[in-house]
C-alpha cells in the first residue's frame, strides 16, 4: 500500500508540475504540439504504405504459423499474385450464353495482349548488341506465371477461367452452337472440371436435368497469375501492366446494338467484324470488376497524396482546439 501511496504521489507533484510549466507557457506549448503534430502528420505523405497483402496482413509475422509460411515460401517459392477479372451483365442476367461468352473471350484477348506504355523491361543483351534500344514495353509474358503443359508441348502462361473449355481458341468457340455451349459447361462443371468462379445455379426453364441440366451464372471469373519469383514483379512492371490492363478494361463501352463491337485497343487481325455477328437479335451491356493488390495499393496510396494533408489538417485542428482549451478554457494561467 505503502509504494501505491507513493507512486500517487509521484504523478500527482509531475501532474502539477507540468501544468504549472503549461499556464505559464501556454503560447510556447500550442506552438511546440503544432509542430510535433505536423511532424508526425508528414509520415502520412512520406512513409505511410497500403498492405494488400492478405498473408501479411492476418498472419501475425514472428508467430509459429508466420515461421511455416516463410519456410514453405523459402522451400517452393512464394505463391503467384493473382489478377482477377469478374465480367457480368449489368441486367443480371446469364453469362452462360454463347454470346456472352464471345464478349468474354474478347476480355481476354485484351488482358493479354496489353502491353505498358512506357518501356520498363531489360531487352535481351543480344537485341541491345545489335542496336535495340535497352529497355521495351513489358506485356503478359513477361509478368505471368509460367508451367509446362505436356499436352502443348510447351511452357504457356497460367489461366484460371471457363474459356480454358475452349482452350481460348476463338474459333471452337465460334463454330459451337448456344445448346453446345451450355452443355460443355455442364457436363464440365458437374465433373469439377472448370471453376466459374461465382455462384451457379440450376436455370429455371426447365429442360434435362443431371450433369447435363443447364446452368445459370450471373458472374463469370478471369484469373491471371503473376509471377512473383520474377525480376519484373519487383522492379515496377508487373504493376505498370496491371495498371495499363485496368486503363484499357475502363474504357470498354457498352454493347447496345445488333452485333458485339470490338473492344478497344485489339488489334482488327483478332477481331474481324463478321466474327461479331451473334444469333440473337440483342446483345447485353457487360460490366467488369478488376480486382489486383498493386490496384489496391495504388489507390490506397492515392489517396494518401491526394487528401492526406486533409488527415493532417484534421489533427492539426484537434490539437490545437484542445490546447487552447486547456490554457484558455479556465480563464488563464497564473503566468500570464
Amino acid at each position: 500500500m505503502g509504494h501505491g501511496s507513493c507512486t500517487t504521489r509521484l504523478v500527482d507533484r509531475l501532474a502539477r508540475s507540468t501544468g504549472e510549466v503549461i499556464s505559464q507557457r501556454p503560447h510556447t506549448t500550442i506552438a511546440v504540439s503544432l509542430i510535433a503534430s505536423l511532424l508526425l502528420s508528414s509520415g502520412m505523405y512520406f512513409a505511410m504504405h497500403f498492405e494488400a497483402r492478405s498473408t501479411l496482413l492476418y498472419v501475425p509475422q514472428h508467430s509459429p504459423v508466420g515461421r511455416i509460411r516463410d519456410d514453405m515460401d523459402a522451400t517452393f517459392g512464394q505463391p503467384p499474385d493473382p489478377l482477377i477479372l469478374v465480367a457480368s451483365r449489368v441486367d443480371g442476367g446469364d453469362m452462360i450464353t454463347r454470346e456472352m461468352l464471345l464478349r468474354v473471350m474478347e476480355l481476354h484477348e485484351l488482358v493479354v495482349n496489353t502491353t505498358t506504355p512506357q518501356a520498363v523491361v531489360d531487352e535481351d543483351p543480344v537485341k541491345v548488341g545489335s542496336g535495340a534500344p535497352p529497355k521495351r514495353p513489358a506485356t503478359f509474358t513477361d509478368v505471368c506465371l509460367e508451367r509446362y503443359i505436356a499436352a502443348l508441348g510447351e511452357r504457356v502462361c497460367i489461366v484460371s477461367s471457363i474459356l480454358e473449355l475452349w482452350m481460348y481458341d476463338r474459333a471452337r468457340l465460334e463454330a459451337a452452337t448456344d445448346e453446345e455451349v451450355q452443355t460443355t459447361v455442364a457436363e464440365a462443371y458437374h465433373a469439377h472440371r472448370v471453376d466459374l468462379g461465382g455462384v451457379v445455379k440450376p436455370a429455371s426453364d426447365g429442360g434435362a436435368s443431371g450433369p447435363r441440366a443447364r446452368l445459370r451464372a450471373t458472374g463469370l471469373m478471369l484469373t491471371y497469375y503473376l509471377d512473383k519469383q520474377q525480376p519484373t514483379y519487383d522492379n515496377g512492371a508487373a504493376r505498370s501492366w496491371e495498371e495499363a490492363v485496368w486503363q484499357r478494361v475502363r474504357n470498354i463501352e457498352p454493347v447496345v446494338g445488333p452485333g458485339i463491337r470490338p473492344l478497344p485497343g485489339i488489334p482488327p487481325a483478332l477481331t474481324p467484324a463478321a466474327r461479331h455477328r451473334v444469333d440473337s437479335a440483342a446483345t447485353a451491356e457487360m460490366r467488369v470488376t478488376v480486382y489486383s493488390r498493386h490496384l489496391n495499393e495504388a489507390d490506397a496510396e492515392a489517396f494518401v497524396s491526394d487528401d492526406g494533408y486533409l488527415m493532417a489538417l484534421s489533427v492539426v485542428t484537434v490539437i490545437a482546439y484542445v490546447s487552447a482549451l486547456l490554457v484558455y478554457g479556465s480563464g488563464g494561467g497564473s503566468g500570464l
